[in-house]
Parts: C-alpha cells; structure tokens; sequence
C-alpha cells in the first residue's frame, strides 16, 4: 500500500488475479448452462459477474485492466455457454439414439476437443 492506504497497482493486479480470477471462473462454469438454458439472460450473468468482481476490487484495478477484465469475463463466460450448449446437444441426441456408435462418437469427439 502506498502511505494513503490504496493498493499499489501493479501488486493489486497479480493478487487479483491470483485470487479472484480462480473465483469468476467457477461462477463463469457455474452461470454458463443456466443462460445456455435459457434459465437466465446474458444480461444478467454479466452484471452478477461484474458485481462479484467489484465486490472483490475490481474498481482498484487501472481502468485499462478493468476494461481487459470485462472483455475476458464476457469472452469465457460466451465460451462456456458454448460448451455447455453443445454439452447439452450431445446429451439430447444421446436420449435419442442410446447406440454404441454415438456413444464413441461422442467420446472421441471430447477426447479429441478436450
């Protein structure tokens, strides 16, 4: 801290990261299938996000790295809705069709994405 008592920036940042992305990645992986479902709007995943962030410190953050942290929380948080809505087409035509030759196709096709 300097002598005003506000974090040093550069210190902040790293602890920030170190901390409290760890923390918007399980709420990322925790939101994802419920707005892939419908269940809640992009909107609002965001601002619930972005609340924790700030909760967190974000706003002692330089402003360019507040901009960089909207723009990742945005850009993971689209990719785990994407994961989690082709989690959930696979898992639908597995209901279908239950045959062994989707049940491999399915397996390779994560293990070969994963």
């Amino acid at each position: 801290m300097d002598g005003g008592g506000t974090p040093r920036p550069t210190r902040f940042a790293a602890d920030f990261r170190r901390i409290v992305i760890p923390t918007l990645t399980r709420e990322i992986n925790r939101l994802a299938p419920d707005v892939a479902g419908g269940g809640m709007a992009f909107s609002d995943a965001m601002a619930e996000l972005m609340r924790l962030a700030y909760q967190r410190g974000a706003g002692y953050l330089p402003e360019g790295l507040r901009d960089e942290l909207l723009d990742w929380v945005a850009t993971t948080l689209l990719e785990e809705i994407d994961l989690a809505e082709e989690a959930e087409a696979l898992l639908q035509s597995l209901l279908r069709e239950p045959s062994r030759d989707v049940m491999r196709s399915a397996i390779r096709k994560f293990i070969d994405d994963g």
